[in-house]
C-alpha cells in the first residue's frame, strides 16, 4: 500500500469539493461587469460648434444594465442644465460622423436610448445621482454615454464639467 507523504511546508491541500467551489466562484466573478468613470467633459461654445462630448462606453449584457450619473461645475453663470445621452453603438457612429446633426437637435434626442437632464448647482457641489436603465435587447450590445448642453446660459465659452458615471449589468 502506497504511503501518503505529508504536504511540504507552505503547501495547502485542498479537497475536490473545495477546488470545485473555487472554480465555480471564479466563474461567477468573471461574469460580473461594472464600470466607474470619473472624468470631465467640455461643453458649450458657439451654437454652431456644439456637439456631443463622449464620456464613456459600456457593454450591456442580454439581461440589461443600470447606470447612475452625477455632475458638478465650478463656475456657473446662472442655474444651468446639461444632458446625458445614451446611444447604441450603431447610433453613435452616425452621430459622431455627422456634423449635420447638432447636439441640441430633436433628431439626436429621438435616436438616444435614454436622455437624462442634469441640473447644475451654482454652488459648485455635486448634483444628486440620476439613475437610468438600459433594457434587454436579447443579446449583448455596446452603448456610448455623451454629454451636451443646449442651455444658452453657457454662452459662447466652452466650460469644463466634472462627472462620475457608474454602470452595472443587471445580472451582476
Amino acid at each position: 500500500m502506497p504511503c501518503a507523504l505529508p504536504a511540504p511546508r507552505g503547501t495547502v491541500r485542498m479537497s475536490r469539493s473545495s477546488i470545485t467551489l473555487l472554480l465555480l466562484f471564479a466563474t461567477v466573478i468573471s461574469t460580473v461587469e461594472a464600470k466607474l468613470v470619473a472624468s470631465a467633459a467640455q461643453l458649450g461654445g458657439p451654437q454652431s460648434e456644439r456637439r456631443y462630448d463622449f464620456a464613456a462606453k459600456f457593454g450591456v449584457a442580454p439581461a440589461g444594465a443600470s447606470y447612475a450619473v452625477r455632475v458638478k461645475m465650478r463656475e456657473i453663470p446662472s442655474p444651468s442644465n446639461i444632458e446625458l445621452n445614451v446611444f447604441a453603438e450603431s447610433e453613435w457612429d452616425a452621430i459622431a460622423n455627422n456634423d449635420a446633426l447638432p447636439a441640441c437637435s430633436q433628431e439626436g434626442r429621438a435616436i438616444a436610448r435614454d436622455v437624462q437632464t442634469v441640473l447644475l448647482d451654482q454652488g459648485g457641489t455635486w448634483s444628486p445621482w440620476l439613475n437610468g436603465s438600459l433594457r434587454s435587447m436579447g443579446q449583448p450590445y455596446i452603448v456610448y454615454f455623451a454629454f451636451n448642453t443646449c442651455d444658452e446660459s453657457f454662452g459662447a465659452i466652452r466650460r469644463r464639467v466634472q462627472f462620475e458615471l457608474r454602470a452595472l449589468q443587471f445580472d451582476g
